[in-house]
């Protein structure tokens, strides 16, 4: 990343000025936008399990063996269990995923996940939200946790939003949302995640 020195902030600066420019007019050039064209890379086709799905396999992506990420061992996508025989049980650093376990156990989670979010939600507000919508909350709530909407002050906010039909808020909250892990601090990759859903949800 090129930082600019503070000198040549400030030359630009008294340079727009002159020319007249405000920072309102600078706001139309940055991307504030919600639903910017091409920045959502899945199909949306089908119901909210599918493009949910189609979201988190492509952030997660597929891992066969386990690794240790951030406090447990993850694998297939991105999850510390794995379907097996019917049973959802807890992986562990020898865990294999073959990529039908690891599909099987996403969907799983997936339901699980919106089980939860549903319920925290009011199950009268889950029902109104579209597919998108429903995959957004889905999506972020499988990479921080499904009880994200009564526990995190940013899930309050979009549950807020929700209740008063301010899609466009909630949308912004979804975006606002955590975005660098427990020991990793900022990632651009969650940063890029964010933004997505975000969009996703006013899609």
């Amino acid at each position: 990343m090129v930082v600019m020195p503070v000198s040549a902030i400030k030359i630009m600066i008294t340079k727009l000025k002159e020319k007249g420019i405000k920072s309102e007019d600078l706001q139309k050039f940055t991307n504030n936008k919600i639903n910017t064209p091409g920045s959502i890379k899945i199909s949306l086709d089908g119901d909210w399990l599918d493009i949910a799905f189609r979201a988190i396999s492509k952030y997660e992506s597929f891992s066969p063996t386990a690794n240790f990420d951030e406090n447990k061992y993850r694998g297939g996508y991105g999850t510390d269990k794995i379907m097996k025989n019917g049973q959802l049980l807890d992986a562990d650093k020898n865990t294999i995923w073959t990529k039908e376990e690891a599909e099987a156990t996403l969907k799983h989670q997936i339901e699980q996940f919106a089980g939860s979010i549903a319920k925290d939600l009011g199950q009268e507000h889950w029902n109104k939200l579209n597919d998108r919508q429903k995959a957004a909350l889905v999506s972020l709530g499988y990479n921080v946790g499904p009880y994200f909407i009564n526990k995190r002050d940013y899930g309050k906010r979009i549950k807020q939003a929700i209740i008063n039909n301010d899609f466009e808020a909630a949308s912004r909250e979804i975006a606002n949302g955590p975005k660098g892990g427990i020991r990793s601090g900022f990632l651009a990759g969650l940063a890029r995640r964010r933004k997505e859903e975000s969009d996703l949800f006013l899609a």
